[in-house]
């Protein structure tokens, strides 16, 4: 059973409760507790993201577009993250130096310097 990505979400609305919800409500493991509307929710979701990318394809040219962004964001991600892990290492450093150098009345941003600027 599979929705049809031609039609909106809101066609389907009939189809999705009567025939879709009950097939994967038996399907699911039960032990999964979930409401019909959070399961709809998500089928909600996977039929926009999967209609938009027919969409793309029905254009000729469009999807090579999508997929280079969809690229170039998860690149800024990955970059975004290893950034913040590093600024956190950073900040870790700084205070642990301070703390270890308070007797010599030197503090983290007096050796920063020395480091960075020789």
């Amino acid at each position: 059973m599979q929705f049809d990505l031609a039609k909106t979400f809101g066609d389907q609305k009939k189809f999705i409760y009567k025939k879709l919800l009950p097939a994967l409500k038996s399907a699911m493991n039960p032990s999964l507790n979930a409401y019909d509307t959070e399961i709809v929710k998500v089928i909600k979701q996977l039929h926009k993201s999967r209609r938009e990318i027919w969409k793309l394809k029905q254009k000729e040219g469009q999807i090579e577009k999508h997929n280079k962004k969809q690229h170039v964001a998860s690149r800024r991600d990955q970059v975004r993250n290893l950034l913040s892990k590093i600024k956190l290492h950073a900040i870790i450093n700084f205070f642990f130096i301070e703390v270890r150098t308070a007797s010599t009345r030197t503090t983290a941003y007096d050796l920063y310097e020395r480091q960075a600027f020789g």
